[in-house]
């Protein structure tokens, strides 16, 4: 850090800053997030420089790829509002058909992410790097990163789009709108709890204590309307079975097509999901981290009939057992007075 501020206070540099970009984007079905490293670009030709991870010493190094951005707006302040900067990109969807290499991968990462538009980006991460281009590596190199202070944003809204560029206006982590402390807000209708979270692989993550993979028999897999999930009428509510429903294969990454309407299931461990093709969909596109292809179809309705016919239905959805309690993260009782 001492090498940075010698420098930079010369009166003639011979060096160069660069802005490096961390884009973490939002993760999908507790899969693990995808981070998208970019720097604003050198001279024609160059294409991509190495860095560690923040706070990484001989780490494996992060390539960041040349590409249309640029940051605005940024300011430090001990009073008043925090600032909140500008982060300006190529418009990529804009973009299709004529990108370059770099913007091509990019648009891979953001379609397999299920992100088609602009506004698919609010809450993504920004981590914004800055150093001198002599302290960049080779891609081979190993050694401390020494860089300028970080700084920490959250894509909070689009501010200006046109064909060629897209404006994101950031803001703090802490500064969000409508945060509030105590951090829970009273909700009549719905249910607030990430479905299957008490059971997902991280702990505690969400409310919810639906089981993975089928346990409580043949009323295990239902969908958004409160119905068993299977391809026949008369069959509403079958467990979910390979014999029973052979519709429902696993999902194969060496099958050449699936067309729209197909359901597949996948298994990671002892947890099954269920999931309808909702285009046609080329090989090796895994419905776990390819939301843009497949949509997920036994989640809850967030409803409390959706908690009710899980926890307290049976094989022919009638006669609930009121005695069963619900862990309904709503507040039915709660209503809105004038």
């Amino acid at each position: 850090m001492t090498d940075l501020i010698d420098t930079v206070q010369l009166q003639e540099i011979d060096d160069a800053i660069i802005e490096l970009f961390d884009i973490t984007l939002p993760a999908y079905e507790g899969q693990t997030a995808t981070t998208v490293h970019l720097f604003n670009g050198l001279d024609a030709g160059t294409g991509s420089i190495w860095f560690p991870p923040r706070a990484g010493v001989n780490a494996t190094l992060n390539e960041y790829s040349a590409f249309p951005i640029q940051m605005e707006g940024l300011s430090t302040s001990a009073t008043g509002a925090q600032a909140r900067p500008t982060l300006t990109t190529a418009n990529l969807p804009s973009l299709i058909g004529g990108q370059s290499s770099n913007e091509t991968t990019l648009i891979d990462i953001l379609e397999d992410g299920g992100f088609t538009k602009n506004s698919d980006l609010i809450g993504t991460r920004v981590e914004y790097r800055r150093t001198l281009l002599s302290k960049a590596f080779s891609a081979s190199g190993t050694g401390t990163a020494i860089e300028f202070p970080v700084q920490i944003f959250v894509i909070d809204r689009v501010s200006a789009e046109n064909s060629i560029s897209v404006a994101f206006e950031l803001t703090s982590p802490i500064d969000l709108e409508g945060l509030q402390l105590p951090n829970r807000v009273v909700v009549g209708r719905y249910c607030p709890w990430k479905y299957q979270g008490r059971v997902s692989a991280v702990p505690d993550d969400g409310g919810c204590t639906w089981p993975l993979d089928g346990v409580f028999g043949e009323y295990s897999y239902i969908d958004a309307n409160d119905n068993a999930i299977t391809t026949a009428s008369t069959e509403r509510f079958y467990r979910i079975d390979d014999s029973l429903i052979p519709s429902t294969s696993v999902w194969s990454n060496t099958t050449t097509t699936y067309t729209t309407g197909d359901l597949v299931h996948t298994i990671t461990g002892s947890h099954k999901r269920i999931w309808e093709a909702i285009r046609p969909i080329p090989v090796n596109k895994n419905p776990d981290t390819n939301p843009f292809y497949w949509k997920r179809i036994d989640v809850c309705g967030k409803r409390l009939s959706s908690c009710k016919i899980r926890y307290q239905g049976n094989s022919n959805n009638t006669n609930l057992n009121s005695a069963v309690p619900l862990p309904f993260g709503g507040f039915p009782g709660a209503r809105t007075y004038k």
